[in-house]
């Protein structure tokens, strides 16, 4: 895990813009429950196309044809509720929300999520786009569920020429405010690239059923999270005693 900023100079003037923009990345290190979600993803594109329609591109460029236009329709984490793996991804993508808001020393707050697939051809991209901008806009992610040669950039909303390119790894996640714009490389291989995306959004600030959430942190959740990381260190800890 690690943070990493897009930052501005000092301004020199009273109207000279400044940005310091937190991104944090994990990385979910189970390659074969990786496997499994993404073959899930993958295997239901076709069913998500026909049973649900076109929204949006969201900014991204993508048209009818591709899952991601359906975001919003659906949630993985309740379409796949019976995935083991799905439930796994979930939990790790709420302790490294944990991880970032220690790091950030700022207040955790009570938490749905939006989750929608991504599935890429060869020779498509997504544009620059942000998920949001309200006021109550908060976090935003995604994870790549296998290696691939592309990159996502992100860079400051005022000034696209401030940037940074993250390599699309397998299990990868990057969690970055909502505002923030980023883009894709063309997707240059034969096999697709697929990955989620998600947004963490304030419980009671908009229409929940709309967006097909579901909770994401709360003080039930957050004692589970903490009780099953207690348990994963015990037994680490037990296995390197037994080493010994």
């Amino acid at each position: 895990m690690s943070l990493i900023r897009i930052k501005s100079f000092h301004p020199l003037t009273e109207f000279s813009p400044s940005w310091n923009i937190p991104i944090w990345l994990t990385q979910w290190s189970e390659p074969e429950k990786v496997d499994t979600v993404r073959k899930t993803l993958e295997d239901d594109e076709e069913n998500i196309l026909k049973e649900f329609d076109y929204a949006n591109s969201g900014g991204t460029g993508l048209g009818p044809d591709d899952v991601t236009t359906r975001f919003g329709k659906y949630n993985v984490f309740t379409r796949y509720k019976d995935v083991p793996e799905v439930n796994g991804l979930l939990k790790f993508l709420q302790y490294s929300y944990l991880q970032y808001v220690t790091t950030q020393q700022v207040e955790l707050k009570e938490l749905k999520i939006v989750c929608w697939a991504n599935v890429m051809k060869q020779g498509q991209k997504m544009e620059s786009h942000a998920h949001g901008s309200q006021p109550d806009s908060y976090l935003s992610g995604n994870m790549h569920l296998d290696d691939y040669q592309s990159k996502t950039t992100y860079h400051s909303p005022y000034d696209v020429l401030s940037k940074i390119a993250l390599p699309n790894q397998k299990g990868g996640n990057t969690l970055f405010p909502s505002y923030c714009p980023h883009f894709t490389d063309e997707h240059d291989e034969a096999k697709k690239r697929v990955s989620i995306a998600y947004d963490l959004r304030l419980k009671g600030t908009f229409n929940e059923d709309e967006f097909k959430c579901v909770d994401f942190m709360n003080q039930s959740i957050l004692d589970e999270v903490n009780k099953k990381r207690a348990e994963e260190l015990a037994k680490q800890k037990k296995e390197v005693d037994t080493n010994k």
